[in-house]
């Protein structure tokens, strides 16, 4: 135990002295834009990364990762996507724009349904799916140099919303990532209507 505090005091301290002795303190891996929704009635925050050769390359084109939970997830997923595309000449994916989408409340944007169990706001996935395909998207592919492939990526209720997204509208992205997704919702409903829909994995 007091081996691994004296490791965590010396790389705060190491830390401290790099931060006084070089001129540039900060690492960036993104910047924010805000936009106003229609459907949802208020300003959203997206987080959005850009590849290495963005702004080497005028004339290449990317796919998207619309990554739900941004505020929690962006920052290493960001950081996995550079890693695996770009760090060392490693090619495992392709280069890609990442747009983490802040939540202000995810249990109510991110569950198909309302739950009668819950005393909190639930069901409101269909207009939050709105937002992402008539304002997210549309903004992203406006304002960035975009192409087809779009994944989106979604962890626990997030991974709720990319089942029930992928059950019914399959072709608005071509790639679903669902992390240990929350599907006891409703008492197992849409690990039902998932198995019904896509059948069983073996």
């Amino acid at each position: 135990m007091k081996l691994k505090l004296l490791v965590v005091i010396f790389f705060l301290v190491a830390g401290k002295m790099y931060c006084q002795d070089t001129k540039e303190s900060n690492i960036t891996i993104g910047h924010i834009e805000k936009i106003y929704s229609d459907n949802l009635q208020q300003d959203r925050e997206l987080y959005i990364y850009l590849p290495r050769s963005y702004n080497k390359n005028k004339e290449k084109e990317y796919s998207v990762v619309y990554l739900l939970d941004g505020e929690l997830h962006f920052d290493y997923v960001a950081s996995m996507i550079k890693q695996l595309s770009s760090v060392n000449g490693n090619k495992i994916v392709p280069e890609m724009i990442v747009i983490g989408i802040k939540n202000i409340n995810r249990w109510f944007d991110l569950t198909p349904e309302k739950d009668s169990f819950f005393k909190i706001e639930t069901g409101n996935s269909a207009k939050f799916t709105d937002f992402i395909e008539f304002e997210v998207m549309p903004f992203v592919n406006e304002n960035y140099r975009t192409k087809g492939g779009s994944t989106i990526i979604g962890h626990s209720l997030g991974g709720l919303f990319v089942i029930h997204t992928m059950i019914n509208s399959p072709d608005l992205f071509e790639n679903y990532v669902s992390i240990d997704p929350t599907l006891w919702w409703l008492s197992n409903k849409y690990l039902d209507l998932y198995l019904e829909k896509f059948g069983k994995i073996d």
